[in-house]
């Protein structure tokens, strides 16, 4: 309800009427915005400017009773005897406003992002929420102006201003951080070193990173360099491919095994080079002493080629 003032030269006394609450558009609350005003003329104009307080956009409401206004004329030399209340014990003054939320800010924001091209490659997630804001105009008058201030591969600044006409009422800055969406492998069992990783073994996962991914490929078919514990994310140093994983070492220790149908023959022998699995190494057999040639197989044995 918006108060006023209402001149009746007959009337000698000063009339204030007042409303449970009022709302007001200056940040200054006068009596005549605050309260319905009657009776002599002079009084009325008089009254009508006296200042009652402050009120500010987004604060609660400020609370005026029937002495603090009889304590405000006085200082207009208008006295208790010349004034006769009507209506609320108390008027509740509220400044008239708008609330722009922290979630239209952010829409808005997140259009400017879309149609400057730089949401094709990432999304963008707000580091900060913006805050509500309180301004005093109507819905209809303000707009919303983002601006990006700085942008890079991974974060950006936008400064977003709230204007009503050309006139800018509130503006407030806004971080965000590009997500980027990246793939990894994570170890659904215990994988022992020389273990050949796979689908039974290992699982791909998408997930949101903070910086481009490149060229990253699924590590099917890479062998364990060590053992990966389960739910371990597997990096490129924890696997490698079968050819270059060296499994014996020279003068390591070898099984040297022979298998053919009906027939199964171990012996014991010494690598006398580096081997990886399907490569030819020599072997030297404990037992014989004889150097042969043998192929390593992915379980750290070798098998003699005859």
């Amino acid at each position: 309800m918006t108060a006023s003032a209402v001149i009746a030269d007959e009337q000698p006394l000063l009339k204030v009427f007042l409303p449970r609450s009022v709302s007001v558009s200056s940040d200054i609350i006068l009596l005549g915005d605050a309260a319905i005003l009657t009776g002599s003329k002079h009084l009325v104009e008089t009254a009508s400017a006296v200042t009652l307080g402050r009120t500010s956009i987004g604060t609660g409401d400020v609370q005026l009773d029937r002495n603090a206004i009889l304590s405000r004329l006085a200082s207009a030399d208008i006295y208790a005897a010349q004034i006769e209340f009507a209506g609320a014990p108390v008027v509740s003054v509220k400044r008239q406003s708008l609330k722009i939320t922290g979630e239209q800010i952010l829409k808005s924001a997140y259009k400017a992002i879309t149609d400057n091209g730089l949401a094709s490659a990432c999304s963008w997630k707000a580091v900060t929420t913006p805050k509500d804001i309180f301004v005093s105009a109507e819905a209809n008058q303000v707009t919303i102006h983002p601006a990006i201030e700085n942008a890079s591969t991974t974060s950006l600044r936008m400064r977003i201003a709230l204007y009503k006409g050309q006139m800018e009422l509130n503006a407030q800055a806004v971080q965000f951080q590009a997500q980027y969406q990246a793939k990894r492998a994570v170890a659904l069992k215990d994988i022992p070193a020389g273990g050949l990783l796979s689908a039974d073994n290992t699982k791909i996962e998408t997930y949101h990173s903070a910086y481009p991914q490149a060229n990253w490929v699924e590590p099917f078919g890479l062998v364990a360099k060590r053992t990966i514990r389960t739910n371990s994310v597997i990096s490129g140093e924890m696997a490698a491919n079968q050819k270059e994983q060296i499994i014996i070492s020279r003068s390591q220790g070898v099984v040297i095994q022979i298998k053919r149908p009906g027939l199964s023959i171990t012996a014991m022998g010494e690598a006398m080079q580096d081997g990886r699995t399907n490569e030819y190494i020599k072997v030297r057999n404990i037992d014989s002493q004889k150097v042969l040639v043998a192929r390593v197989n992915n379980d750290g044995t070798v098998e003699p080629v005859f």
